[in-house]
């Protein structure tokens, strides 16, 4: 049976970290200050848990820390947590210390530091780690520029779910950057992309209905998916909208 405090400090992270529940949108900077608190006792060993690795624990603070989630931002600590945890193998804490690494936040910017611990994030089949490595690998920012290994990399990730690795896997079949041209491929991509809510493949996803491209056209569901896109902003999917009305009058 779970300890209370150890309760407690799940329930901190439940609306502290996903700041999207209607809970945490009422809670107050008291609140979250209080919550820190708890995160912190618990990360330093100072709460009595039923668990007595806290990596977790630790982990979470470093986000607070780098979020000023009820306290300061304050990238050195965050990046001190991450470290700590990232050392005991703590995949989220090796992303986020790569991360920090790649940015230059709470530590002098350092590219090649940054792909060694993404990589082991990666070999954990992280997904974020994979899209980010991908990303490296087709700019050839901090490893030689290899668009094969960013494409197997967008693979990785796309088939873990990362929603950008997959529309950007989706444009790649599309453009034929660095595979060959499959538009039945770029659609696939496309709608499992814009089916989670990425707003760049809800437009992309659109111009296949519209365009014809991988599956058979229809302007219907076209016009459905530009009008999703551009109600959250995306201003290809807005112009594309008003280009179909000029033509309709």
């Amino acid at each position: 049976m779970k300890s209370f405090s150890h309760i407690l400090v799940g329930f901190a992270v439940a609306f502290m970290i996903t700041e999207t529940s209607s809970f945490a949108a009422e809670t107050t900077q008291k609140d979250k200050e209080k919550t820190y608190s708890v995160l912190l006792s618990a990360a330093q060993g100072k709460m009595n848990l039923i668990f007595e690795d806290r990596t977790d624990d630790q982990f979470l603070v470093g986000c607070c820390d780098f979020y000023g989630i009820g306290t300061e931002t304050d990238y050195e600590k965050a990046f001190q947590w991450f470290s700590q945890v990232a050392e005991k193998g703590h995949v989220l804490a090796q992303f986020d210390l790569g991360v920090c690494y790649l940015k230059g936040c709470g530590v002098e910017k350092d590219v090649s530091e940054a792909i060694r611990w993404l990589n082991m994030a990666a070999e954990q089949d992280y997904a974020p780690a994979l899209a980010l490595l991908a990303k490296c690998y087709a700019k050839g920012h901090g490893v030689s520029q290899d668009m094969d290994e960013a494409i197997n990399l967008y693979h990785k990730a796309a088939k873990r779910g990362h929603a950008k690795a997959q529309y950007i896997l989706g444009r790649c079949y599309e453009c034929g950057d660095g595979v060959e041209i499959n538009t039945k491929e770029a659609f696939f991509w496309y709608e499992k992309s814009a089916q989670q809510g990425n707003h760049d493949a809800e437009y992309a996803l659109g111009k296949c209905y519209y365009d014809g491209i991988g599956v058979k056209k229809n302007k219907e569901k076209a016009l459905r998916w530009f009008q999703i896109a551009a109600d959250k902003g995306q201003q290809n999917a807005v112009d594309a909208i008003k280009e179909y009305e000029k033509e309709s009058e």
